[in-house]
C-alpha cells in the first residue's frame, strides 16, 4: 500500500485522490496511516480542486476517520463533504453525494440518531436517483423503514416496504421485492392479528428471492427467518412444525437474536405440552442467551451513548471553535476598521493640510508677486521722473541762462524767475523723496514675503543654481573674461537647472527641438544672464537674443513680447 504526504502539482494530486478512491470502492479498512495522506487530500483541493474533487476529499477523509471508529470526526467530515457539492451544477458527481449521505446514515443509526439517519437515507435516495442509479435508489428509500421502525412509526415502515416493493416490480427487480418482504414478515408476526398477511409476504419471500438452495435451505447467516417460520406455525397452534423450525433456526452461525427466537419458542411449546423437564432445560437456556442478549445490546447501548455523546461533545467543541472563530474575525474586523478609519482620517488631514497649505502658499505668492510688480513700476516710474526732473532743470536753466543775457530784462524779473525755478525744483525733489520711500517700503515688504518658510526655501533654491560654478563660469565668459565654454558646461549647466526644475527644461526642449542656439539661450534668460551678455555667449547680436526671448514667451504662455518672459517665468515656476 503506497501512502503519501502533503507536497506535488495538481496532477499528482488528483492521481493520489482517485487511487484512495479506488481503494475505498475496494473495501479497503483505513488505518491512522491512511490520514497525512486524506489530510493532504482535503488541504490541496479546497485550495485548488472544483467542487467534485472537494467534496470526494472530504468524504475519503470522513470514510478513515469512519473506519477508526471516530464517529463525530467522520460525521463532521461527510457534513462538509455535502456542503462542498454544488447541485446547480450539470457536472455535479451525485453518486458520491449519495454515497456521503448514506454513510451519514450508518454511522447516525450507531449512535441511535434515528431522525438524522431517516433524513440522511432520504437525501441519499434523492441523489442516487439524480445520478440515474436507481436501484441504490430505492434501496436507500428501502431502508428508511429501519428507522420509522426504531421510533416507533410502523405504520410508516410497513407503507415504505410496500411502495418499495412496488418500485423493484415497476423495474423488473422480483428478487429484491421479494427480499423487502422479510421487513413485513417480521412486522407483521409482531402481531397476532396479522397473521394472514405475514402468510403472505413468507410466501412471496421464499419463493421470489433467490436466496434458498435446491433443497429449500437457507445459506447459514439467513437462518433466523427460520425463527419467524416458527413465530407463524406457533401462532397457528401447530407445534410440531413451530419445533422444528425453531430447532432448525439453532442450526445457522452462533447469533444471539436468532438463538433467543428458537429457545423462546421451544420454552412455550414445552410449557404448552407441560414437560417440565424439557420446560426447565429451555428456560434456563433462553434466560442465558436472552442475558447475553442483554448484555450485548446492553455494551451496544453504551458504546451509543458514549459515541452519542462525543459527538455531541464533538459538537459543542466545533460550535465553542466557531464562536470563538467568530470572535477573532470580530477582533480582527473591528482592528482593520479602526485602522482603516485612521488611515482614512490621516489622508483626509493630511489633505486639509496641504490644501490648506497650498492656499496659504499661493497668498502669500500673489502678495510677493503683486509686491514686486509694483515694486518694478514705481522703480521705473521714478527712472522716468528721475529723467523729467533733470531735463526740465536742464531747460529752465538754459531759459534762465538766455534771460541773464538779455540786457533789457530787468533785475527784478530774473530774480523772480529765479526763486520760482528754485521752489519747482525743491518740489521736484520732495516728490522724488516720497516716490523713494515707496519703494523703500516695497522693497522692505518684498524682504519680508521673501522670508516666509516656503517661498524662502524655493528662493534658496534658486539662488543655489544662480551660485553654481559652471554658472558663474559663463557670467564670465559673457562679460569677455578670459575663459572658455565647452559642450560639457552646457551639458552641466542644462543638468543643474534640471535637477531642480525638470519642467522647465522638459517644456523648453519640446519648445526648441533640434534648435540648440534657442535653447542655450532660454536656459540663460532662465538664470536671469543679462541681454548682452547672453550675445556675448551665443555670439550674436542682441536683437536676435531679443527675439528669441520673444519666440519663446509666445510658445510658453502665449505671450509676444519679450519684456514679459521672465516674470511669466517667475510667476510659473515661482522664481525670484
Amino acid at each position: 500500500m503506497a501512502l503519501w504526504s502533503c507536497g506535488g502539482d495538481g496532477e499528482v494530486m488528483r492521481e493520489r485522490l482517485a487511487y484512495v478512491s479506488q481503494c475505498n470502492r475496494a473495501d479497503t479498512v483505513f488505518t491512522e496511516a491512511w490520514l497525512p495522506t486524506v489530510d493532504s487530500l482535503v488541504q490541496f483541493f479546497d485550495r485548488h480542486g472544483n467542487t467534485n474533487e472537494r467534496m470526494m476529499a472530504h468524504y475519503l477523509q470522513g470514510r478513515v476517520h469512519h473506519d477508526m471508529g471516530e464517529a463525530p470526526i467522520a460525521l463532521e467530515c461527510y457534513q462538509k463533504a455535502t456542503e462542498m457539492a454544488d447541485t446547480t451544477r450539470n457536472d455535479c458527481d451525485y453518486k458520491t453525494l449519495a454515497t456521503t449521505y448514506s454513510q451519514s446514515a450508518s454511522l447516525f443509526h450507531q449512535t441511535g440518531l434515528f431522525q438524522y439517519e431517516l433524513s440522511a437515507k432520504q437525501c441519499a435516495s434523492r441523489y442516487f436517483q439524480q445520478a440515474k442509479d436507481t436501484i441504490n435508489s430505492i434501496f436507500c428509500y428501502e431502508l428508511t423503514f429501519s428507522p420509522y421502525y426504531r421510533m416507533n412509526k410502523i405504520d410508516s415502515a410497513v407503507n415504505v416496504l410496500l411502495n418499495a416493493r412496488e418500485k423493484y416490480l415497476e423495474h423488473g427487480l422480483n428478487e429484491r421485492a421479494a427480499l423487502a418482504a422479510s421487513g413485513l414478515v417480521y412486522i407483521y408476526l409482531k402481531d397476532s392479528l396479522n397473521t394472514l398477511k405475514a402468510k403472505h409476504f413468507m410466501d412471496i419471500y421464499e419463493k421470489e428471492s433467490g436466496m434458498f438452495d435446491e433443497f429449500c435451505n437457507l445459506p447459514a447467516h439467513q437462518y433466523q427467518y427460520y425463527g419467524y417460520k416458527g413465530w407463524y406455525f406457533e401462532q397457528k397452534g401447530q407445534t410440531d412444525s413451530a419445533e422444528y423450525y425453531f430447532r432448525k433456526t439453532l442450526q445457522g452461525e452462533r447469533a444471539l437474536s436468532p438463538f433467543v427466537i428458537a429457545y423462546h419458542g421451544l420454552l412455550n411449546i414445552y410449557q404448552k405440552r407441560k414437560d417440565a423437564d424439557s420446560v426447565a432445560k429451555y428456560a434456563e437456556l433462553y434466560c442465558t442467551y436472552n442475558d447475553s442478549t442483554f448484555l450485548n445490546r446492553n455494551t451496544e447501548e453504551m458504546a451509543r451513548m458514549e459515541s452519542l455523546y462525543n459527538y455531541t461533545r464533538h459538537q459543542q467543541d466545533a460550535v465553542r471553535q466557531k464562536a470563538q472563530a467568530a470572535k477573532a474575525t470580530f477582533r480582527t474586523w473591528a482592528v482593520t476598521s479602526l485602522l482603516a478609519l485612521w488611515i482614512v482620517v490621516s489622508v483626509l488631514a493630511f489633505y486639509f493640510y496641504r490644501s490648506r497649505k497650498k492656499a496659504a502658499f499661493k497668498r502669500i505668492w500673489e502678495d510677493y508677486v503683486r509686491a514686486k510688480g509694483l515694486y518694478e513700476d514705481k522703480e521705473e516710474e521714478l527712472a522716468f521722473y528721475q529723467q523729467s526732473v533733470g531735463e526740465l532743470i536742464k531747460i529752465k536753466q538754459e531759459a534762465m541762462d538766455r534771460l541773464k543775457e538779455d540786457s533789457s530784462m530787468k533785475a527784478a524779473e530774473y530774480e523772480q524767475l529765479k526763486e520760482t525755478a528754485e521752489r519747482s525744483k525743491d518740489e521736484l525733489s520732495r516728490f522724488l523723496e516720497s516716490k523713494n520711500e515707496e519703494i523703500a517700503e516695497l522693497r522692505e515688504r518684498i524682504t519680508l514675503l521673501s522670508s516666509q518658510k516656503d517661498l524662502s526655501r524655493l528662493f534658496a533654491k534658486y539662488d543655489d543654481l544662480l551660485a553654481m560654478p559652471t554658472v558663474m563660469k559663463f557670467h564670465a565668459f559673457g562679460q569677455n573674461m578670459d575663459v572658455e565654454i565647452y559642450n560639457t558646461d552646457w551639458d552641466d549647466l542644462k543638468r543643474g537647472i534640471k535637477s531642480c526644475y525638470s519642467q522647465f527644461v522638459e517644456s523648453l526642449e519640446k519648445t526648441c527641438g533640434q534648435d540648440s542656439q534657442t535653447e542655450h539661450a532660454g536656459l540663460l534668460m532662465f538664470l536671469q544672464f543679462r541681454t548682452d551678455e547672453i550675445a556675448n555667449i551665443l555670439e550674436t547680436s542682441k536683437q536676435r537674443v531679443t527675439n528669441i526671448k520673444s519666440r519663446l514667451n509666445r510658445a510658453m504662455f502665449k505671450d509676444s513680447s519679450a519684456r514679459s518672459y521672465y516674470s511669466n517665468l517667475s510667476h510659473r515656476y515661482h522664481l525670484k
